[in-house]
Order: structure tokens, then C-alpha cells, then sequence
């Protein structure tokens, strides 16, 4: 009876091999599962950063457009929205809140804003917005918008 209880001992279970096998199959598909859900979370924020650029930038647009006699009256040409680069007080002052908000916004900011074509108020003009921050990966984004007002 020894021997045949002894037998079934090394039949039944598993060996410590097997489990250690197992364990290891296991850890690197929980490996896998983590790091697919970090690319999730930047792909996320990314998206989420993206979003505001967008929503911010046609914000500016449809403010500038709205003051359409002081504001559109001046050929512009500012490489950066921190400087002061309009004539129109109220537009200034709306464009650096605006500055702070893109700020809180976006990591590491950078807007560009020049205003085109002729000056009287009878002809159209182009509108064109350029922002810049830095991705997840620390890689630079961009969102470009140009928008031409007709009188």
C-alpha cells in the first residue's frame, strides 16, 4: 500500500517548476495590461490637452471677431501673446486673461497671432492663431487656426 500511495504522491498537484512557470506567464501579461493602460492614460491626457487648445483658440477667434472695429482695424503680427501687441485696451486685457487661461490649460504654452489683410473696414481680413505645448512624451503639440472675417 506504501508504494502505490507513494506513486499517486508524485501524480497529483503540481511541481513547484510548474508553478513557478505559471507565475511567470502570469506577471508578464499583468506587465502588459499595466503598461497598456499607462499608454491609455497619456493618450487621454493628450487628447484632453488638444481639446482645450481647440476650444481655447476658436474662443479667441469669435473675441476677436466680436470687437471687429477696434481689433481688426490694425495689421498684427505677434510671435508671442504675453508681449503686448494690441492697440484696443479691452482686447489687451481680454487677450492676456485669455493667456492665463491657456496657461492652466495647456503644459508649457506658446501662441502665436497675426491678423492679415487690408485694414479698412470694406475688405476682409485673415485671422491666423498658432499654439504650441509639450505632450506627455515631451514632444511638441500644435493646433493651427486661421479664420478669414468678411465684412
Amino acid at each position: 500500500m506504501s508504494a502505490a500511495l507513494s506513486n499517486r504522491r508524485g501524480t497529483a498537484g503540481f511541481s513547484l517548476l510548474e508553478n513557478v512557470v505559471a507565475l511567470a506567464i502570469l506577471t508578464v501579461g499583468l506587465l502588459g495590461t499595466t503598461r497598456l493602460f499607462g499608454e491609455a492614460l497619456r493618450s487621454l491626457r493628450d487628447n484632453q490637452h488638444r481639446q482645450a487648445a481647440i476650444i481655447l483658440g476658436e474662443e479667441l477667434i469669435d473675441r476677436l471677431i466680436a470687437q471687429r472695429h477696434e481689433t481688426l482695424a490694425a495689421e498684427i503680427d505677434c510671435l508671442d501673446v504675453t508681449q503686448r501687441c494690441l492697440d484696443d485696451p479691452l482686447a489687451q486685457t481680454q487677450l492676456a486673461a485669455w493667456h492665463v487661461a491657456l496657461s492652466r490649460a495647456l503644459p508649457d504654452p506658446r501662441a502665436q497671432l497675426s491678423i492679415t489683410g487690408s485694414p479698412t473696414l470694406s475688405a476682409s481680413r485673415s485671422i491666423h492663431l498658432h499654439i504650441d505645448w509639450r505632450d506627455s512624451r515631451g514632444a511638441m503639440a500644435a493646433a493651427h487656426f486661421e479664420r478669414v472675417v468678411v465684412p
